[in-house]
């Protein structure tokens, strides 16, 4: 791809970390102040960027790159965690602006 989104809105806050996340995975919400990796058809908040000390990073907004899994295409689509960490289309999910989708990798980068 010839631009970058990169660094685009990027902001991270810091959460308490239930369980050992691990970087570029999506998290949710499990209690007051607490995330913890998403599992499949979860609603996602944000990726993580940092994982230390019972503590975790997550870009809430912005540009973020991650695995997807069946039809993911470029504009606004409704998306959950999938099965393997990544994102899958779910009209139950949350709204991103997916704008570059690389099927040989198998990647999709949006926009929180």
């Amino acid at each position: 791809m010839n631009v970058s989104f990169n660094g685009f809105n990027q902001n991270v806050l810091t959460f308490v970390s239930e369980n050992d996340i691990k970087q570029n995975a999506l998290v949710k919400m499990t209690d007051n102040g607490k995330v913890s990796a998403c599992e499949n058809g979860d609603e996602f908040i944000g990726v993580c960027v940092n994982s230390r000390l019972g503590y975790a990073g997550v870009q809430m907004t912005g540009y973020a790159k991650t695995t997807y899994s069946g039809d993911v295409a470029v504009g606004y689509v409704t998306v959950v965690c999938d099965e393997n960490g990544g994102i899958k289309a779910d009209e139950n999910g949350r709204k991103v602006l997916v704008t570059d989708v690389d099927t040989t990798a198998q990647t999709v980068g949006f926009i929180m």
